[in-house]
């Protein structure tokens, strides 16, 4: 609590620095910003804080996509349609498209 008090009492005081210096315009909002961090349009949050402001994540161009679904929790019991090995309740499965993969198999 007291950090942000300090704080917003830093950026009060640069700013009527900046003010009392002629600082108008352009150049008064880069100051501002620099000081305060840049505000989204929409949102009105600091840009780091805004999600369509924010770059997206890269993506690894190299990551190929699984051909099976998600790993899930078996209901009961059953076998690998890869290998036919038994799974049982609450094993980890996914499908393949044809059936049910144990984690023996289901990893491509």
């Amino acid at each position: 609590m007291s950090a942000d008090k300090d704080i917003r009492a830093a950026v009060r005081t640069a700013v009527l620095t900046l003010v009392t210096a002629g600082v108008t315009g352009e150049e008064f909002e880069r100051y501002r910003q620099a000081l305060v961090g840049a505000r989204c349009a929409v949102t009105e949050l600091l840009t780091e804080q805004c999600a369509h402001c924010r770059p997206a994540p890269p993506v690894d161009v190299f990551d190929e996509p699984s051909p099976y679904g998600p790993w899930m929790q078996a209901r009961r019991w059953g076998q690998c349609e890869g290998c036919g090995e038994r799974y049982d309740a609450g094993d980890k499965i996914r499908a393949d498209g044809c059936g049910w993969l144990a984690e023996c198999c289901g990893s491509p």
